[in-house]
């Protein structure tokens, strides 16, 4: 559910409406100054920041048993990834109704290009900025009944980051700003996956015009697209074949598998690849974990999948705290699209 913005500054219309509902007597608290959530829910797998016991899931391996795989990265000219796509999200506090408060959730997608031996450039009408108010409607609070009514009949979108959060009407002020912040993170990532959907099929994909990496994962297995996966939630692996995929040397990959119950989603192929080396950082540190559709099954498509991206390893990002794991055209785009998000909430907090 994602609506494209529009040209005016939004922050204008947030002021109208916070004005209005007061004018109106309702009690509304303005929380424009509050940081935006991801300074405390990005990275969080829980909302309690509590460590999630996670239960390995049935998988089927394609190459043998699970073991480490030496690749050869391939020279950076001769790489077959073209594209890069990325999305990145700004999830701001907007009005606190009695203990319930609202906000603003904006995303930018977009996709680089970088022909081989050439500078990335953003692919022309592929970026994409929309914006999705979020308001937990609790029963019983009429102010957040009343903000939702007026965002709508302002042609705007209204999310209701309760549905399917698994919170009882009981939930307080810190569980209402997790869904909201999770409800956000839905949004965009679904963005993205229509952004690789129309993407591909503008080109009507055959390989030949070069694959796509997708940060995050890979939500559309399509033909020529990979998914970088940079912070695993989902434990895959036995306790014997984690040792393994802990001690991978910089160059290495695990072998290939398959997770049981892919249905819903497509038919993926997923494996890990260490970037750089681990010595003195945490065992995770520069591992990432690699996904591709189904089709993908041999050995010598996954070592050539893996050398693509070891290729990939420079120049390295080394201005973010997370280079280990993050490409460089991928580094680039988010800083566009990052600048694009600055521009269109730039004024939110004046008063």
């Amino acid at each position: 559910m994602v609506q494209t913005a529009g040209p005016a500054p939004f922050f204008l219309q947030a002021r109208r409406i916070q004005a209005d509902l007061r004018a109106a007597g309702w009690e509304v608290s303005d929380m424009r100054r509050a940081q935006a959530l991801e300074h405390e829910f990005a990275g969080q797998s829980e909302p309690s920041g509590v460590p999630r016991k996670s239960t390995p899931r049935e998988v089927t391996y394609l190459e043998g048993g699970f073991a480490a795989h030496v690749v050869i990265p391939a020279a950076g000219r001769s790489s077959g990834i073209r594209y890069f796509l990325d999305g990145t999200q700004r999830t701001l506090p907007f009005l606190r109704c009695g203990m319930v408060p609202t906000a603003v959730g904006m995303s930018a997608v977009g996709v680089v290009e970088r022909p081989a031996g050439e500078e990335c450039r953003i692919v022309p009408g592929s970026m994409r900025l929309a914006r999705t108010w979020m308001v937990p409607e609790v029963p019983g609070i009429t102010e957040t009944a009343e903000l939702a009514k007026h965002l709508r009949s302002s042609g705007e979108l209204v999310v209701d980051p309760l549905i399917d959060a698994g919170y009882g009407d009981d939930a307080d002020y810190a569980l209402h700003l997790q869904a909201i912040y999770n409800a956000c993170l839905r949004e965009r990532e679904l963005a993205e996956r229509r952004l690789l959907v129309d993407f591909w099929a503008s080109r009507g994909w055959t390989g030949d015009d070069g694959w796509i990496v997708v940060d995050g994962r890979l939500s559309e297995p399509l033909p020529g697209a990979i998914g970088l996966v940079k912070q695993f939630s989902n434990t895959y692996l036995s306790a014997q074949d984690a040792q393994v995929l802990l001690r991978l040397q910089p160059g290495e990959r695990s072998s290939a598998f398959r997770p049981a119950g892919q249905s819903a989603m497509g038919e993926r192929t997923l494996w890990y690849l260490r970037l750089w080396n681990a010595d003195g950082q945490d065992a995770r540190h520069s591992l990432i974990r690699l996904e591709t559709h189904g089709g993908v099954n041999t050995t010598e498509e996954i070592d050539r999948i893996s050398s693509w991206i070891l290729a990939e390893r420079t120049p390295r990002a080394t201005g973010d705290a997370r280079w280990a794991t993050l490409l460089y055209p991928i580094h680039i785009l988010e800083r566009a699209l990052k600048r694009t998000l600055d521009a269109e909430t730039r004024g939110w907090t004046a008063r």
